[in-house]
């Protein structure tokens, strides 16, 4: 049931996802809430990619362009990489997988 759920969820996903260009390389400031939402966003799109991995090749793949996208605003950064592998945790200990497909979509729009 959880993974029907998020496989409709996330395949609704895919046919919203728009084409869009990197912007140039900031440095991540956690401070900034864009930033900050950008970093939800990609541990977000990250859960939904590890979802997705063995089940739809297509949304997998459609969710690590959005995810790259994100990535690409950003310098290289191990602060960066931290604080998503601590909201992942986050993630997965507290939202639901309605929470989850909603901010996948909200996430698409933010690009």
């Amino acid at each position: 049931m959880y993974y029907k759920k998020t496989l409709i969820a996330l395949t609704i996903t895919l046919g919203l996802l728009l084409t869009a260009t990197a912007k140039a390389e900031v440095n991540y400031n956690y401070k900034n809430a864009v930033h900050k939402e950008d970093m939800v966003c990609i541990a977000s799109l990250s859960i939904g990619r590890d979802i997705m991995f063995a089940k739809d090749k297509e949304v997998y793949l459609a969710l690590t362009d959005l995810q790259n996208q994100f990535y690409l605003k950003y310098n290289s950064s191990s602060q960066l990489g931290n604080h998503i592998d601590a909201r992942k945790i986050l993630i997965k200990q507290s939202w639901t997988v309605e929470q989850l497909s909603d901010k996948v979509v909200e996430c698409k729009g933010r690009i």
